[in-house]
């Protein structure tokens, strides 16, 4: 919802040629709306990452998810235009590590939850990884970008509503 709230009061900001991280830059109408609402996704990411798994042991895929939900601090924290390669390194965290998050969740899900989150991560690993190979060509940089994101970011919904649907308050233990 911030993303649509942002982008109709930005004057000229353009979903196909700027990033969405534009939306969070130093002096633009939006920075601290967007930013203040990136950092909470974020702690609310590694918020439930510690329910999730915190009677699973040490385990690979706490720290998948924990590494997604870092990346929106550090993306919320460091506007794309005062601080570049943090911002950059957080956008990654979360392009990467959230894919992996939806595509590691199908071992906690049934049905067709478990085949969305591995569609989703999927979807977003291939528009990643097009980007590096002209996809930005059609879809512009910010229409490519929004490929990547929106299906971790639409899996992340769907999964916290699986979870609240399923959930007897106890941590995953696989």
């Amino acid at each position: 919802m911030s993303i649509t709230a942002a982008t109709a009061v930005y004057p000229s900001y353009s979903e196909r040629s700027q990033a969405i991280s534009y939306l969070g830059g130093a002096g633009v109408t939006t920075e601290i709306f967007w930013n203040i609402s990136v950092i909470i996704v974020g702690v609310l990411w590694l918020w439930s990452t510690y329910l999730l798994f915190r009677n699973g042991g040490f385990k690979i895929r706490p720290v998948i998810y924990t590494l997604a939900g870092l990346g929106f601090l550090l993306v919320g924290l460091s506007p794309w235009d005062v601080f570049p390669t943090t911002h950059y390194l957080g956008a990654n965290l979360i392009f990467v590590f959230g894919a992996l998050s939806s595509i590691l969740a199908y071992r906690m899900t049934s049905g067709a939850m478990a085949k969305i989150s591995v569609l989703a991560g999927i979807f977003s690993f291939v528009s990643y990884f097009g980007g590096y190979v002209g996809f930005d060509y059609i879809l512009g940089p910010g229409g490519a970008e929004r490929m990547i994101f929106y299906p971790i970011l639409l899996w992340q919904i769907a999964f916290g509503g699986y979870l609240l649907g399923h959930s007897q308050n106890q941590a995953y233990t696989g």
